[in-house]
């Protein structure tokens, strides 16, 4: 298993060597699981996968729908892990022939920033 993380500013090819690598390992059929964690995410289009929802979305459709109220260090119930990662499985994970993308990051629109997706 070979795996590879690209960082640093903004504006210096991040996603376009992310790109790239995913595209060399795809064609030495290698099985590629891509993570995009850029709030302005675009590695989606740059690997021609289509995108409809990322973990973000997912974080605020729950957080509406459940009212899920999370606080640090306090436990969990585990039926709100298993929901979520069903949610983000079934909503998120788009999977293509040679390579799965799963996006993370979202900006958040209605308070014009880029915030942090879990902000419990």
């Amino acid at each position: 298993m070979t795996i590879i993380a690209f960082s640093g500013k903004g504006g210096t090819g991040k996603t376009t060597l992310a790109a790239l690598s995913v595209k060399y390992f795809a064609e030495k059929d290698d099985v590629t699981l891509a993570f995009d964690m850029d709030p302005d995410a675009h590695l989606n289009k740059l690997l021609g996968i289509p995108l409809t929802k990322t973990i973000g979305n997912v974080v605020d459709h729950i957080h509406k729908e459940k009212k899920l109220e999370l606080e640090p260090r306090k436990p969990v119930d585990v039926s709100d892990i298993e929901y979520f990662y069903s949610r983000v499985m079934s909503d998120v994970l788009v999977e293509g022939e040679k390579t799965d993308l799963l996006t993370l990051g979202k900006p958040s629109s209605d308070i014009d920033c880029y915030c942090p997706v879990f902000y419990w």
